[in-house]
């Protein structure tokens, strides 16, 4: 990958009850509610129905692939598939763009104390680093498609997530957690122990069926331990532990929607849910999105 240029500007479904999961917070929604979300067959989407656009400052011909917030910044990352990383606030402000060749599909953080970030991306299949401080690559790359095989090379590698140690089922990783990445053509899950200090050193970990296909995103919300799983064509939210039990399911506002991400809201009961779609550089925010907090 080669650093091309910089830009900047300012700019139904039932769910799953899971034993020991917290009732949502009687303040959101009433116990019964509650129970019916998580035991019944309620599909509502949870949080406020009218969002805020805060993609006004993207370019037109911008394509959200991907989200995630960033603590240690206090920021939400995007992707491009055009092989652009973006940052901004939380109200669309303070954009920063840079571009690179390649098409990128998601993007995660591993560590929000450092300004690295890693970006899931297509035809091949490959996890890179960026260094948003200043702003490149740093030529580290790990393929994965010796596992991520798609008839199809457009629904190849289009959700990525990171999961820290003591937060997923398996074994810890070298690196401090594991990469969760999903394949859009079968909607499958596969985790990879990934060495970030050794370019191309990967190993697969595991793989679970979600039962859906056209997975376009994953976010893991630190704070409740709970793994989302956004599906574009069935405009679906999912969450579901680490080791792939679902826990609930709703339908997702938007028809295109390529990335999800949630911002800390603990000890509060409710977040920001923030969704990317790739038609009209939309990117909007969501209020009171329930979380469960420890």
């Amino acid at each position: 990958m080669i650093l091309l240029g910089w830009i900047g500007c300012t700019a139904p479904v039932v769910p799953v009850e899971e034993t020991g999961r917290p009732e949502a917070p009687a303040e959101r929604e009433g116990h019964a509610e509650a129970a019916q979300r998580r035991g019944g067959s309620s599909t509502r989407w949870p949080a406020d129905r009218t969002g805020a656009q805060i993609g006004g400052a993207l370019p037109p011909a911008y394509e959200p692939s991907g989200i995630t917030w960033h603590a240690g910044l206090g920021a939400l990352l995007l992707v491009s598939d055009g092989g652009v990383v973006s940052r901004m606030n939380l109200d669309g402000s303070g954009l920063v763009s840079w571009t690179f060749a390649g098409d990128f599909e998601a993007i995660t953080v591993a560590d929000p104390t450092s300004t690295l970030a890693y970006v899931g991306v297509e035809r091949p299949d490959a996890i890179v680093e960026v260094d948003l401080s200043a702003g490149a690559l740093t030529g580290r790359s790990w393929r994965v498609d010796a596992w991520m095989a798609s008839a199809d090379e457009n629904l190849g590698l289009e959700a990525l997530a990171f999961v820290p140690d003591g937060a997923h089922p398996y074994t810890n990783g070298t690196s401090g957690g594991l990469f969760y990445a999903a394949l859009q053509e079968t909607g499958d899950i596969y985790v990879f122990d990934v060495d970030l200090a050794a370019s191309g050193v990967v190993t697969e970990v595991d793989r679970f069926a979600t039962g859906r296909t056209d997975l376009s995103d994953l976010h893991f919300h630190g704070e409740t331990g709970v793994l989302y799983a956004l599906f574009d064509t069935a405009n679906l939210l999912r969450e579901m532990t680490t080791g792939g039990t679902p826990l609930a399911e709703y339908s997702a506002p938007g028809t295109d929607q390529e990335g999800v991400t949630l911002v800390p809201g603990c000890p509060r009961s409710t977040t920001t849910l923030v969704i990317a779609e790739d038609v009209g550089a939309s990117v909007t925010s969501y209020a009171r999105y329930p979380i469960a907090c420890p």
